[in-house]
């Protein structure tokens, strides 16, 4: 009992840390006048009042945050275990993040659990790279986290729906024109933690992704695991190169939201009109088939079984007979 207590008051003390951090970001973006970062914000289309929502901040002198946490009684050793800080090669306390924009992840009790930093300046290799992100941490898996919950969780909750996207500008875009139920799983394939989350909110899922062909894989792996869970999948594909932010900036927000409402379609049956040929590879065709065939095991009601094997009937002209006897293998 007093080892479970040890462990509950250090994850405590990070979060209290965390918690300092995201405040001491936060005024720095706010109280620097017009810093480049808040520049680059408004470049970007976001307002002040969103900024705030999400408590994005601003990491602007070196070594500046680390000093001023340990000077206000906050350890090294929780520093670097959190990832905000590291020892750098002459061996003093350095800054993670540094000259970045900072979006602090929350978790959906509103615990601050880490942060992610972009450049605001074009990077380079290394330690330059466009994005990091905290560490992992005993409060921070990133696979178990998604992006924007706390914010967003309420307004699942009440129109029984989420919006998956995959970045932090695609959730504050969307966020900023009304459609409040967006979440990001931010670079990570999405893993059973992320979906049992969602589960405890709605049941219905839009995956948005691009068009291009890491979308279409993202698509085939992300609707496996959320139809064997159980949700209810559908799909937006942007064409184009585009993604939800970058569609809401050239094509504005009347226009994002009629495409929305006129390309969403569920999950199988995207898959099935979009699917290759039978004069395509064998092996790749009956790939292909067979994932889809194993997706349509994983529903429910069977009624609509029935409807998504007659348009696998129809796409590829295999007999009916021959669809359910295969489809039984995946039972």
């Amino acid at each position: 009992m007093d080892k479970e207590r040890k462990a509950q008051k250090k994850r405590e003390s990070l979060y209290i840390l965390n918690d300092y951090a995201a405040k001491y970001y936060s005024a720095a973006l706010e109280n620097e006048g017009e810093t480049l970062c808040r520049k680059y914000l408004k470049c970007r289309g976001i307002s002040e009042e969103t900024a705030k929502t999400f408590r994005l901040g601003y990491a602007h002198q070196y070594q500046a945050f680390s000093r001023t946490a340990v000077s206000k009684g906050f350890s090294e050793a929780n520093l670097i275990v959190i990832g905000l800080s590291y020892k750098n090669k002459r061996g003093e306390l350095a800054d993670r993040f540094y000259d970045r924009l900072i979006f602090p992840w929350i978790d959906s009790s509103g615990r601050i659990v880490a942060f992610g930093g972009r450049k605001i300046v074009a990077g380079t290799k290394g330690i330059d790279q466009k994005y990091i992100n905290s560490k992992e941490s005993e409060i921070f898996h990133k696979g178990h986290e998604l992006y924007g919950i706390w914010q967003a969780k309420e307004a699942i909750r009440e129109k029984d729906l989420v919006y998956l996207v995959e970045g932090y500008f695609d959730v504050i875009a969307m966020y900023q024109v009304g459609i409040h139920n967006v979440v990001a799983n931010s670079g990570t394939i999405l893993s059973q933690y992320q979906v049992d989350l969602l589960r405890r909110f709605t049941k219905n899922i839009v995956v948005i992704y691009d068009g291009d062909e890491a979308g279409q894989h993202a698509i085939e792996r992300s609707s496996k695991l959320l139809l064997q869970s159980g949700m209810n999948v559908s799909v937006v594909i942007l064409e184009d190169g585009h993604d939800p932010d970058s569609y809401i900036k050239e094509k504005g927000q009347e226009e994002f939201l009629s495409y929305l409402t006129q390309n969403t379609q569920d999950a199988i049956s995207y898959q099935i009109e979009n699917m290759l040929l039978p004069e395509e590879p064998p092996v790749i065709y009956s790939q292909q088939l067979s994932a889809i065939l194993e997706e349509i095991s994983f529903i429910q009601n069977p009624v609509q079984q029935v409807v998504y094997l007659h348009r696998c009937a129809e796409k590829t002209g295999i007999d009916l007979t021959i669809l359910y006897k295969l489809l039984e293998i995946f039972k």
